[in-house]
């Protein structure tokens, strides 16, 4: 039994894509880590709690004060509700391009949404949520430089992939959006003898880590469109670049395949996967469920 719903937060089940690997000949095992089982449906939830009990630990997050990020989507859906729930008023900025569904869940959950003009991106929203922290009792949330937002995922992602596959993988391979992901499993896997190789993704038609070039896209969730501050470049031994032509596809195999409703950067992690079938064992972040895209 649960005593609470902030306990549905991590340990989401690991699981290999049969049918992908026999359709499209894979030589090895592809597995998926999928986060939709998480309490708000993605894996933003593991880097909300951490980074929200880390700045009340430090006392930094104080009762009764307000809470502002600039998000895509997953991040403030996963902060509307679990800084709800911990008592907590939240106000989440974002491009005003992201989907109906992820808008009106951020308002079911209780946060004020403010949106800003889709030609700035996430720097725009950025900007506006600095802004707003200057308000009295307000803290900016800023996920971008949180070291529990990196310390979440090597401390439970990381460490539940290892728990079931104890090290024997060859190739792990995940989006690049505020990095924390990545970062947390490539600070965890580099370490002693296990050692896979760690694969970025961007956006093909805005690779700005990889080529330093700014450009719109359709993957939400990853190619924020600057250098993510807790990014360690060193650390990853390679990123792909992944139309959104092929994002949507992949997501379409996941579902048709697997019957995994997955958003379009789950997509774009099994097609960068396609690129490495010929190894032994791959495993792929599937961050979030397809229920809060289906407008787009």
């Amino acid at each position: 039994m649960y005593n609470s719903s902030l306990e549905l937060i991590g340990n989401g089940p690991l699981i290999l894509l049969n049918s992908i690997m026999k359709k499209y000949n894979f030589k090895g095992n592809l597995y998926a880590k999928y986060e939709g089982f998480n309490l708000t449906g993605s894996i933003k939830d593991k880097a909300v709690i951490t980074i929200l009990k880390d700045l009340e630990e430090k006392s930094i997050l104080l009762p009764n004060m307000k809470i502002v990020e600039a998000t895509s989507g997953n991040t403030g859906i996963s902060l509307a509700l679990i800084g709800h729930l911990l008592g907590y008023k939240v106000i989440i900025v974002m491009p005003e391009n992201m989907s109906l569904e992820r808008k009106k869940i951020i308002l079911k959950y209780q946060a004020k949404l403010i949106l800003t003009p889709k030609e700035e991106g996430m720097a725009g929203a950025i900007k506006k949520a600095k802004y707003i922290a200057n308000e009295e009792n307000t803290i900016y949330f800023n996920q971008f430089y949180q070291k529990g937002n990196i310390d979440a995922h090597y401390k439970m992602t990381a460490r539940e992939i290892d728990l079931e596959l104890k090290g024997h993988l060859d190739t792990i391979i995940c989006g690049i959006g505020s990095a924390g992901t990545i970062m947390g499993l490539a600070k965890y896997f580099k370490r002693g003898n296990l050692m896979p190789k760690i694969i970025g993704i961007e956006p093909a038609s805005s690779p700005f880590i990889s080529e330093g070039i700014k450009g719109s896209h359709k993957i939400a969730g990853i190619g924020a469109g600057f250098y993510p501050p807790i990014l360690d470049r060193t650390l990853i031994d390679d990123i792909i670049k992944i139309t959104d032509d092929e994002a949507c596809l992949g997501s379409k195999i996941l579902l048709e395949e697997e019957g995994l409703f997955c958003g379009i950067s789950s997509g774009a992690s099994l097609m960068a996967a396609m690129k490495f079938k010929n190894k032994e064992n791959i495993l792929i972040i599937l961050p979030d469920n397809g229920y809060r895209y289906i407008s787009d």
